[in-house]
């Protein structure tokens, strides 16, 4: 059974205050990720909805709505955040989605 509620972790994204962060499930880890992700549950098509739905949340209403990662697929970001998790598996999936949004604003500010 598809659970519709989302469980709620506080995240501090580097540079501000403490913003509420939706995620499901709340607790799962970067190994989590990694050993997981190939399999064909909903449980990680959640996390993987969780990584592109807080990209698209960034390019829709950040500072200047647009695409922080113009040309990218979201095959693409989630192989970011699989070589992530690989190398921290102690960091949490919103860990690593605040990495790759870091990334992203990075890599825009040198084009």
């Amino acid at each position: 059974m598809i659970l519709l509620a989302a469980a709620a972790a506080l995240a501090v994204p580097p540079g501000k205050g403490p913003v509420q962060i939706y995620s499901y499930p709340e607790a799962d880890s970067c190994a989590s990720w990694t050993t997981e992700r190939a399999k064909t549950e909903w449980r990680w098509q959640g996390n993987e909805g969780w990584v592109l739905g807080y990209i698209s949340g960034l390019n829709a209403f950040g500072p200047n709505p647009s695409s922080i990662a113009p040309g990218t697929t979201a095959a693409g970001l989630l192989g970011w955040v699989d070589n992530y998790c690989k190398d921290n598996p102690l960091d949490s999936v919103t860990q690593a989605g605040f990495a790759l949004a870091n990334e992203l604003k990075r890599r825009s500010l040198g084009r």
